[in-house]
This record gives structure tokens, sequence and C-alpha cells, in this order.
């Protein structure tokens, strides 16, 4: 949603050189005094940061006023209390240089997690650390969560606040829930990306003067050879020269490097031919999946 709005800052300090007058939403412009004579100061306004639609100053203390279009962003906010509790008794047993690890789950929304530590790297403090991976206001920040606890014969009572909109944190599903070895990965597969021959740097030519198009990425991956061929070619896209196998089989064996599910029973014809390509090329995982098909 966008409306305009006027924000305000004063400029007092005549004696100064310039001044920057920033504004709360981070807008600025820098303001240079020029002193013409004992009554009369020219303000020259330079370096603006933002979009500015107007800017009026009222009276000599220069009030400066700036209208502009600001897009605010529609939220839900929820306020969650947590209150982080550990016992002394436990604090009192670490070490230097130990700590106990733990995740916080908040409730009505567990499927948020915090990881938590307690960690010594004092004699007589502890530090806890709360990571904010959601980029949620914790205890009114968007930062880690930083305490020190300095009397170690005393609980650790911590009332912490977390403040969101429940729409803006990606919930996992249950069948991938979160856990202390979080990953993430692309829903692209390797596949998906090869089938875009916009970048291909690599083309193989067939007998049947075709061209077949792959990246020198992959290729090097299956083929020692061809990556020490590449490491001497600067042009793109490198052309390979495989004029004695058809369109057919260079596309079968590189939909195999591309990741493709390639059938042996829709290929059984052009087994051999693959078999040799891949040894003429030095695909050596190719070639292994092979044998046993070619040997039966």
């Amino acid at each position: 949603m966008f409306s305009k709005e006027i924000l305000e800052a004063s400029f007092h300090n005549f004696t100064e050189k310039k001044k920057v007058i920033t504004f709360e939403n981070g807008f600025r412009f820098t303001v240079v005094p020029e002193v013409l004579d004992e009554k009369t100061t020219l303000f020259h306004l330079k370096d603006f940061k933002g979009k500015f639609e107007e800017i009026k100053n009222y009276c000599y203390l220069l009030d400066f006023h700036i209208s502009s279009e600001f897009e605010f962003k529609e939220v839900d906010h929820v306020k969650i209390e947590y209150q982080l509790q550990f016992p002394a008794s436990k604090l009192q047993l670490l070490d230097l240089y130990e700590c106990y690890p733990f995740v916080i789950k908040l409730p009505g929304y567990e499927h948020l997690k915090f990881r938590c530590v307690i960690k010594k790297f004092k004699r007589n403090e502890v530090t806890v650390v709360i990571e904010n991976l959601y980029d949620l206001r914790l205890n009114g920040k968007k930062t880690e969560f930083k305490y020190e606890h300095k009397h170690l014969k005393s609980d650790i009572d911590i009332n912490l606040t977390f403040i969101f909109d429940p729409a803006t944190v990606i919930k996992p599903s249950k069948q991938n829930p979160l856990t202390n070895e979080d990953t993430f990965v692309s829903k692209l597969s390797l596949q998906n990306i090869t089938s875009d021959l916009q970048y291909s740097d690599i083309v193989f030519i067939s007998s049947d003067k075709k061209q077949i198009h792959s990246y020198k990425c992959i290729i090097a991956k299956h083929s020692k050879i061809l990556a020490k061929t590449f490491e001497n070619v600067t042009n793109n896209p490198v052309k390979i020269i495989a004029d004695k196998y058809d369109a057919k089989t260079i596309t079968a064996a590189l939909n195999f490097c591309h990741g493709k599910n390639v059938s042996f029973k829709e290929m059984e014809s052009l087994m051999t031919e693959i078999f040799k390509f891949a040894f003429e090329f030095h695909f050596d995982e190719l070639k292994v999946c092979i044998i046993p098909f070619i040997t039966n």
C-alpha cells in the first residue's frame, strides 16, 4: 500500500561547515551554509538520498519538511512471550569453553525453532545466545539475542518476546520437519537446468551433422580427459567432433550426465554405441553403468 506522507527534521547549528539531515525513513541530504555577510547566509542542499517530491523549510531555524510517497507493508503481527529458565546448579558445572546447546519452541508456533546456547568463556559468567534465523523481532531487535549472566549462583530467568507476522514466516511441511541439522535445497533439478540451452557452452557434433548441447561444468565432472581439454580452450561454445556416433547415441549419453533417467530397455539397440562413445571420451561412470548390460 502506498501513501504520501510528510516527515520533518531540523538544522539549528549554523556554525557547522555542513550538516547531514537524516529523516526517519533513511532519506537524507546535506546542508552546506555559505555566509554572504553578517546578516545573510545561503544554505545549499546537496547529496540527496531518497525520492523527494517536495522540500520546504520554515523560519530561521531551518525546520525541513519533506513530502514523498512511501510503501506501507501490510502485516498482522502477533506477540509471543517465552520465559527462558535455566538452573544455577547446572551453570556451576560448566568449565571454561563448555556450553549447553538446546532449542526453543514457541508456544502455538512449535514449527519455529530457535537455536540457543549457554556458553562459558569467562570464569565467573556465562553468555546466553539465541539465533534469530527468522529475522523477527526478538526482544525488540531483528538480530541474535545475547545476555551476559554474571551470577552463577542464581538461575537464569529471562522474559523473551517474539513479535512477527505468522504469514511471513515459512512453516515446514510435516513430512520434512526442522531438525538441528536443517537444510534447504532448490526445487530445480539438474534436468530442469540443463533443458535450457540458452547458456550452454559445449556442442557435440554428430555423424549426422546435428549439434547436441551441454555444459562444460557438467561434462568435466564425467570426463577427466575433456576437463583437461577445457583448460586450454577459451572460446565458447567448445565444439567436440563426435562423428562416429549419431545424434541419438550422443543425446542418450548426455542425458545420463544431465541427470535424466535413461532406460536400458528403450536404448537397447544403441547400448553398444553409447558404450563406445563413453569409452572414447572417457565417461567413466557411464561405462560402469553400461558394462553389466552389454556383457549379459
